[in-house]
């Protein structure tokens, strides 16, 4: 309820141009990277698409800004938005709501990821069947689900010319959109996280030098478009604080060879820690990452199945209790 209230409060200050909100919402470290007026200036463009749309669009969008999540009644994973879809048509007839077209809505709900959690399920060909209209809310939705997320507001002045240069098809440029995919392979969403050019920088050659074209494509193909991306804490720990990217980017290249193998036809592969990386402190965390440095190619991966979805779940204490 905490997060659908927050994107309400987040769409209502775009609808109404109250940028400084939304800038004053922003976490303190990237609020002090970001520029003030080119920040406004930016949401402020949003805002005229936003007004372009007809009373019909408006109240749809609106709609689906309330009912994005309704989904996780249903599912608590990757997939929520494919239920929400399912569910809100029915939805609104029960509940003698009239006067919005479902379908608008439902499409929203299932596409509400594609702009902003660009590692779960955004594809070029994704964007290309949608109007400019349907665009222009997907990108607004993107911003208020943006901003309402439960870690907090990551919307710098960067995601937000990430986010318009996607709705505009920009990054349908194979370089560019390798660059987008890297990036959106180091962190969890927004892409806020990385804020060092040297990392990126130095992961990307190492990809250029370390690769063969194909596996390059497989990996950003696998890794990138398919995966519920929980890679980040790895990373962090793993590139920035060990200088282990090569070996990072060995256990990515595994994944992908893996999610290629085993999961073939699911457009959604999960990716799990076990045990969670997210809950260890980061003294918790250094027997599992010497192991990985050590042996980054070590038998600690498991597959199965849940739901139509595939998982790889990484068993860190299987590959700690093997010998390097």
């Amino acid at each position: 309820m905490r997060h659908i209230r927050a994107v309400n409060n987040a769409f209502a200050a775009i609808v109404d141009g109250n940028y400084g909100r939304l800038f004053d919402a922003l976490q303190p470290c990237i609020r002090n990277e970001t520029a003030f007026e080119p920040y406004c200036r930016t949401l402020a463009g949003v805002r005229r698409q936003y007004q372009y749309l007809s009373a019909q669009d408006k109240t749809d969008l609106a709609t689906a800004v309330a009912l994005h999540d309704i989904g996780y009644l249903r599912d608590q994973g990757i997939d929520h938005n494919v239920e929400g879809a399912k569910m809100v048509s029915e939805f609104l007839m029960t509940n003698g709501i009239y006067g919005v077209d479902r379908m608008a809505v439902s499409e929203m709900i299932n596409a509400h990821g594609l702009l902003i959690d660009a590692t779960a399920q955004f594809l070029p060909s994704d964007l290309r069947q949608y109007s400019p209209t349907r665009k222009t809310q997907l990108l607004v939705l993107g911003i208020a689900d943006c901003v309402g997320k439960p870690s907090g507001s990551n919307l710098s002045q960067r995601v937000l010319n990430t986010l318009i240069n996607m709705k505009n098809g920009v990054y349908e440029d194979p370089q560019k959109f390798f660059d987008l995919r890297l990036r959106s392979l180091l962190g969890p969403t927004n892409f806020s996280y990385i804020e060092s050019n040297v990392v990126y920088n130095s992961l990307k050659e190492t990809i250029d030098a370390s690769l063969a074209p194909e596996q390059k494509a497989s990996l950003i193909k696998n890794v990138a478009n398919r995966f519920r991306n929980m890679c980040w804490p790895v990373f962090q720990e793993l590139v920035m604080n060990h200088q282990g990217i090569r070996q990072y980017l060995i256990i990515l290249d595994r994944l992908a060879g893996v999610a290629d193998t085993e999961f073939p036809d699911k457009r959604s592969v999960r990716l799990e820690f076990f045990p969670d990386f997210f809950m260890l402190s980061s003294e918790q965390r250094q027997p599992y990452i010497a192991a990985l440095k050590a042996n980054p190619k070590g038998r600690y991966l498991m597959v199965y199945e849940m739901w139509d979805t595939g998982v790889i779940s990484l068993d860190l204490n299987r590959l700690v209790s093997a010998p390097f």
